[in-house]
């Protein structure tokens, strides 16, 4: 069942998702290495009612910098996460290994915090 196909049955049924069903969603993807994928849960979430809760960017920059596409997942970070993330990863200065690292504390640190 395809993401599309499953939103299309929970609204026949007169449920709404919660973030936490679009993050598992978007974590599922993530695991799969789709993150295109992943990327269209947000959407559909913008679409659904506004902006994504931080959590949801969490996950998905969380899987860009696990999978290696870290310049994906800072601009994600930078962009929806606040300025504590763009203070904190110094572009440049530092190994792709080591900022991988830092951005994985500093959305630890975002994700902990936003509850």
């Amino acid at each position: 069942v395809s993401f599309a196909e499953f939103l299309e049955e929970i609204d026949r049924a007169g449920v709404t998702p919660s973030a936490d069903v679009y993050n598992a969603v978007i974590l599922f993807h993530a695991h799969r290495g789709a993150l295109e994928q992943a990327e269209r849960v947000l959407d559909a979430m913008r679409e659904a009612g506004g902006d994504p809760p931080r959590s949801s960017y969490v996950t998905l920059a969380s899987a860009y910098a696990r999978l290696g596409h870290m310049d994906k997942a800072v601009e994600l970070a930078r962009q929806h996460l606040g300025e504590t993330v763009d203070r904190n990863i110094p572009a440049g200065t530092m190994g792709e290994s080591g900022r991988r690292t830092l951005l994985g504390i500093l959305l630890h640190r975002v994700a902990h915090n936003s509850h």
